[in-house]
This record gives C-alpha cells, structure tokens and sequence, in this order.
C-alpha cells in the first residue's frame, strides 16, 4: 500500500466515525426534543422494539413498558431537558455507545433530577437506534 492510499485509508476511516458520531448525536437532540415535546409515538421510535430502559430502582423492558415510563411527562406542562458532555465511542465489536449527562426540569427554571447515561445504539431498518440505556448516576426529585 502506497502512502498516499495509506492516507486515503484513514481518512476514509475518520470520516465514517465522524459520521456515525453526528447521526448518534441527532438520535440524542431529537429525541430529547420529542421528550420536551411529550410526544410519546416519536419518543418510541427511536427505541428498539426489545429496548431497555435501567434506572437504580426499576428496570423497563420493551417498547411498552418504556411508554408507560414516559407517560409520566404529561404531569409536567412546562418541563425541559438539558444535555450536555456527550461522548460517542464504537467498540471493536460495533457496539456504538454514548454517555452522556442530564438535567430535568419540571417548570422549564428549577432543576428536579439530573443523571447520567450509558446509551447503546444498534441500527435497526438503517437507522440507529436506542437499544439500551443504562442510568449510571441519578438524583431524583428532592435529592
């Protein structure tokens, strides 16, 4: 292989790692966004129909049980996400992983609960998908 082909190779090479890091963080903004938006049908269709969904206390399993997780946005009108340090990373094996940090807030000023996530993606109909998200850190209401 010559040097410039070498070159070529990587180049070719970072720019797929950039790319599947901006799709995995458009996964993240919109569906942030569709959370905010309390849209439960577009909050659903970034998860995988055997998604996982582990917080401390509870784990949902399915794309159901995750719905019924989520309902709980209606009770806040005005809530919004903050998410911020995210960091995207494909292992040897292709697993493509983010963590990343949160803030909710209930009435969109008064921060309620922060965490941090572990999020695994796999593609699923040539999209990337959340398969598995793992709370690593939390502090719920009044913590």
């Amino acid at each position: 292989m010559s040097i410039i082909e070498d070159r070529l190779s990587k180049l070719e090479q970072s720019f797929a790692e950039l790319k599947v890091s901006q799709e995995i963080r458009n996964v993240i903004s919109c569906f942030y966004r569709s959370l905010d938006e309390k849209d439960l049908k577009t909050i659903l269709q970034y998860f995988t129909s055997n998604a996982v969904f582990i917080l401390p206390e509870k784990t949902y399993s399915g794309q159901e049980s995750i719905k019924q997780f989520y309902q709980y946005l209606d009770k806040f009108p005005n809530s919004m996400h903050v998410v911020s340090n995210v960091v995207v990373k494909t292992d040897k094996d292709n697993t493509t992983r983010a963590h990343l940090s949160w803030m909710f807030s209930e009435d969109g000023v008064k921060i309620a609960r922060w965490g941090r996530d572990e999020i695994i993606f796999k593609k699923e109909a040539g999209k990337y998908k959340i398969a598995k998200v793992q709370v690593t850190r939390y502090a719920p209401q009044g913590a």
